[in-house]
């Protein structure tokens, strides 16, 4: 989504966030992982608002993004049981 500027330039009024990781869980002295994912991932939207809120937001944004992955992880390894 995008919105037009005071100098009929566009910027962007939403953006989205991706999180990946490669996950093992395992005991330190096994050799196979109780559970693993070569690919875990986690996307999440945020609204841009106006600029001079942006980085005030921006803390906020990526604070609910990986509470929001770490939920999403552990009920994933838990699923897995």
């Amino acid at each position: 989504m995008a919105f037009e500027g005071a100098l009929g330039a566009t910027q962007a009024s939403r953006y989205a966030i991706v999180l990946s990781a490669r996950v093992r869980y395992a005991k330190t002295e096994a050799k196979e992982p109780i559970w693993s994912s070569d690919y875990f991932s986690y996307r999440d939207d945020f609204d841009l608002g106006d600029a001079l809120t942006f980085f005030d937001r921006e803390d906020q944004a990526l604070e609910r993004l990986t509470q929001a992955f770490s939920r999403q992880l552990v009920s994933a390894m838990l699923e897995a049981f």
